[in-house]
């Protein structure tokens, strides 16, 4: 029997390995980045730690892939990894979404300027961009030839920085000519088009289909013979399914195997956080947030902030600064790992720590303290026209549903290890109520309720 080394290689998308002409450059440009049409062009080719990494995955009788890059190698010119006997997709119930970041189609005024495509002429309308769009393909298509007989000419074995720069620019145009391809022949009246401010400046324009099940088979299933499809949080089959366009599939459902007593879930009605109350309620959620950080004065404790908005306002107000710990969308992954190698009892503050997050016994995590029921921005159009879908809003509270129970197991990952969860948000009672039959019974019986003290004037203690 050989290693499982061996046989199973891990690829998380993006390269992690310089490039070799080019060391100096990384991570700006990266073994990703630098090849020709065909790196094996490229001198350093068999030693280039990327393209060997990438050869092994294929040969490879297990491999792991991320879900982008996945649905990107797999549809990609190349189809890379497509044609498999069995695709086993993990936490199933979110693919869509990934789905819908493969499909959907996002420019900025920004970009359009670096590639110096002028806008439509009536940039709101939908209808503007695609009379647009096979003139922006004929420009792109033109400086592209230009950069190839550039590159040419110069010859690969002497690029440099500039080189690459250029024909990592030649690459992006022509993923955007794919794209722009792809918008023209499937926007129809299921799709939405909107466009929003930039933090950074300027605008960004947006095409979405409002769902994406009869894109599933093309872009995921079709690329294998068996599909198996797993997460904690399925909850409605059905749902999951009809999201995902499967027709037909079987279906197992598991109870927990951790003990009850070690995964306790206290309802503490606190609060009632919406986006129109939310900064009235804040104070109130801090104030009952400190009470039980008192319980846990040796043990760290997870905080899911849901947005960065209460992120923010917690970080600020917590009395206990010195144990507090937080992360931007930039560097999750380190703070994750910080967070879990310290020994001091952190109080970490995020607004993303819902999937993908394993925190062992060895952690030291005491409690999870949830702000506020996760329900997706109905200011999003895309959510919006959704829920106005027959069984939208089942599906939007379902949503809402599977990332709850999805933040409740971040910290009791094996029969030994124990856990309190809380949740302060009052939208959870009426969520509960809504999606009862949903919710599995091993979750439903840990959660116990909890009143808020009052006192005589009815305000809480």
């Amino acid at each position: 029997m050989r290693d499982f080394g061996d046989i199973a290689v891990s690829l998380k998308g993006k390269s992690n390995y310089p490039c070799l002409l080019r060391e100096d450059a990384f991570p700006d440009i990266s073994a990703e980045d630098c090849n020709a049409g065909n790196p094996r062009e490229c001198q350093h080719y068999r030693e280039c730690g990327y393209f060997r990494q990438k050869e092994l995955a294929k040969k490879a009788d297990i491999v792991v892939l991320n879900n982008a890059y996945f649905l990107n190698e797999a549809n990609g010119w190349q189809s890379s990894f497509s044609g498999v006997d069995i695709m086993i997709a993990d936490e199933v119930d979110a693919l869509d979404n990934a789905l819908m970041n493969y499909i959907e189609f996002k420019i900025t005024s920004s970009q359009l300027e670096h590639y110096n495509l002028l806008p439509p002429a009536d940039p709101e309308k939908k209808e503007s961009w695609l009379d647009w769009i096979p003139g922006a393909i004929v420009n792109l298509e033109q400086q592209i030839s230009r950069s190839e007989g550039r590159l040419r000419q110069c010859g690969f074995a002497n690029w440099g920085k500039s080189e690459i720069h250029e024909n990592k620019n030649k690459k992006a145009m022509q993923r955007l000519i794919d794209k722009l391809s792809f918008i023209q022949s499937e926007v129809d009246n299921t799709w939405i088009f909107y466009f929003q401010d930039r933090d950074r400046g300027g605008y960004e324009f947006i095409f979405k289909p409002v769902t994406v099940g009869k894109y599933a088979n093309r872009f995921l299933w079709d690329h294998a013979e068996y599909k198996v499809g797993m997460s904690g949080t399925i909850l409605a089959a059905d749902i999951t399914c009809r999201e995902l366009g499967i027709d037909e599939c079987d279906y197992m459902r598991l109870d927990s195997p951790f003990p009850i007593e070690n995964r306790p879930i206290y309802y503490k009605p606190i609060a009632n956080i919406t986006r129109k109350t939310m900064y009235v309620q804040l104070p109130i959620l801090k104030n009952e947030i400190e009470k039980d950080l008192l319980k846990y004065p040796d043990r760290k404790v997870l905080i899911h902030t849901v947005s960065y908005d209460i992120q923010r306002y917690l970080r600020d107000n917590l009395s206990c600064q010195e144990r507090l710990t937080w992360h931007t969308s930039m560097d999750r992954e380190m703070a994750l790992e910080d967070f879990k190698k310290s020994r001091r009892p952190l109080v970490m503050l995020s607004p993303s720590f819902d999937r993908g997050v394993d925190l062992r016994e060895g952690d030291n995590v005491g409690a999870q303290m949830i702000c506020k029921v996760p329900y997706l921005n109905l200011g999003d159009p895309q959510v919006k026209a959704k829920t106005d879908l027959p069984g939208g809003w089942t599906w939007y509270q379902l949503k809402a549903t599977q990332t709850l129970l999805q933040m409740t197991g971040r910290s009791v990952r094996s029969a030994r290890q124990k856990c309190d969860t809380y949740i302060y948000d009052e939208q959870f009672g009426r969520l509960r109520n809504q999606m009862k039959n949903a919710i599995p019974a091993w979750w439903m019986d840990a959660t116990r309720d909890i009143r808020p003290a009052l006192n005589q004037t009815g305000m809480l203690i």
